[in-house]
């Protein structure tokens, strides 16, 4: 929302922006300390009556708000949203945008980073932005785990709970010669869906100390883990924008996903490529069903050496 207030004397103070996120009950811990955000909304998809319970909250909490951005491609979402709120609400199309009935949309584009394309989604409205790039994270909790004075970080694990990356996972051999070159004790984090992963790495490592938190750890003690830390080695993940918010430098290993697209290019971190002929091969439009998900032979990763 945003307004305007009156002082004493007749004078405007400048507009002030109050901000609401709508996050999806899974993700709710990653901006739950955000000082930007001023009213979330947990969408719950746990039961078929706790997603209507939440759309008619949402649906009743956005009809108060002056503009509405979403940055996901959800085409069903947006559909219903811009049909209720057509003439605030701003979003991404994976199809042709610019009709009669959907002006407020922007064609996303797969080659393009994704917050470069949020802030033209915003200026379709605002003015133009004052674009800083850069990834913050907020937490109140305090670094728990005994670890040794120097490590790195490992995250040999991707994709998240409503689709698998294991075509985005480098080899276990591959991460360990990586990982060996630094003489330094490695610490693996990930969830306990990463554990085949991580035990594959570590088993590779030899002597080398190893610290596994799989399963150990939320996503303010890996903040707090990565910034500590004096590198970060993972897949193109969740835990690559923490470490850049954490400003540590390292390698972010990218294959069937676009680093163009997905890498966060003003942090100290560096982007790996495996250049094949057939990659980048996903498509944010098609999803689960395009190449990513169903090669069977995941050259471009195995490509690094």
């Amino acid at each position: 929302k945003i307004w305007e207030k009156k002082k004493k004397r007749g004078r405007k103070n400048p507009k002030k922006i109050f901000l609401t996120h709508i996050v999806e009950k899974t993700y709710k811990k990653a901006s739950e300390a955000n000082l930007f955000i001023d009213q979330r909304l947990i969408f719950d998809k746990s039961s078929f009556s706790k997603i209507v319970f939440s759309f008619i909250k949402i649906l009743f909490v956005l009809n108060k708000q002056d503009l509405i951005f979403c940055f996901h491609g959800q085409k069903y979402f947006n559909f219903l949203l811009s049909n209720f709120f057509r003439h605030k609400y701003y979003y991404f199309s994976h199809s042709l945008p610019n009709t009669t009935f959907r002006n407020n949309a922007l064609a996303y584009k797969d080659d393009k980073s994704k917050l470069t394309q949020a802030f033209l989604l915003i200026e379709k409205v605002l003015s133009p932005l004052e674009k800083r790039y850069e990834v913050v994270f907020h937490t109140k909790k305090k670094n728990c785990f005994s670890l040794p004075g120097q490590y790195i970080v490992c995250a040999p694990g991707a994709g998240n709970c409503f689709a698998d990356g294991k075509n985005k996972k480098l080899p276990a051999e591959t991460f360990a010669n990586k990982l060996r070159l630094t003489n330094l004790p490695v610490v693996f984090l990930g969830t306990t869906t990463d554990a085949e992963d991580i035990n594959a790495v570590a088993n590779s490592l030899g002597n080398q100390k190893v610290y596994n938190l799989c399963g150990q750890t939320d996503i303010d003690d890996c903040f707090l883990i990565i910034k500590n830390s004096q590198s970060f080695f993972g897949n193109d993940s969740s835990l690559t924008f923490l470490a850049a918010a954490a400003g540590v430098s390292g390698n972010i290993f990218y294959g069937p996903t676009s680093s163009d697209a997905f890498f966060p290019f003003w942090s100290k971190l560096t982007p790996i490529i495996g250049a094949v002929a057939c990659s980048p091969c996903y498509r944010a439009k098609v999803g689960s069903s395009g190449l990513m998900y169903n090669c069977t032979n995941n050259i471009c990763m195995k490509s690094i050496k």
